[in-house]
């Protein structure tokens, strides 16, 4: 809740469902006065002929995922980022898919997903990540939310 605004809200601090969050978010902004420019979930810059074949070795082969493929998407990715902002987003966030690798991929990339065999980002990951977020504060958004999602061997539950 934003400081010194008095806003009584939906969510209490112990419930941390996604409802509760958008109720709190947006009676926040309610009280304040700001507008609630939102964000969208920025994760892929293109999803290429998976669109209409959705198979998955287009899945595998097709995909561009912001943060693994960065370098080779920038200019694309720079143009989405400035859409978005034109358009009145003022929030955004990103996801980082990992799990270790068995075999090096070229790019550190495997589909949506980078490598995490080191238990660390590989270099190029970690530029793109880098370069990225710089792109997202020059674009003019006011706030990030990024999320990391395990997969497979990367998630303890499994």
């Amino acid at each position: 809740m934003a400081a010194g605004t008095g806003c009584k809200t939906c969510a209490s601090k112990e419930d941390s469902s996604a409802l509760s969050f958008l109720c709190l978010a947006l009676l926040c902004a309610a009280c304040t006065g700001a507008a609630f420019g939102g964000g969208p979930n920025y994760v892929m810059s293109s999803i290429g002929g998976y669109k209409q074949v959705p198979t998955p070795a287009n899945w595998q082969t097709q995909l561009t995922p912001v943060v693994g493929l960065y370098h080779k998407a920038t200019p694309t990715i720079r143009a989405q980022l400035a859409t978005m902002r034109a358009r009145g987003q003022t929030e955004i966030a990103a996801m980082l898919w990992f799990k270790p690798f068995s075999a090096p991929a070229g790019d550190c990339v495997s589909a949506h997903m980078v490598d995490s065999s080191q238990g660390r980002l590989c270099a190029q990951t970690a530029a793109n990540l880098a370069a990225l977020t710089a792109d997202i504060a020059r674009a003019g958004f006011s706030k990030l939310c990024f999320r990391f999602a395990q997969q497979a061997a990367a998630d303890p539950s499994s």
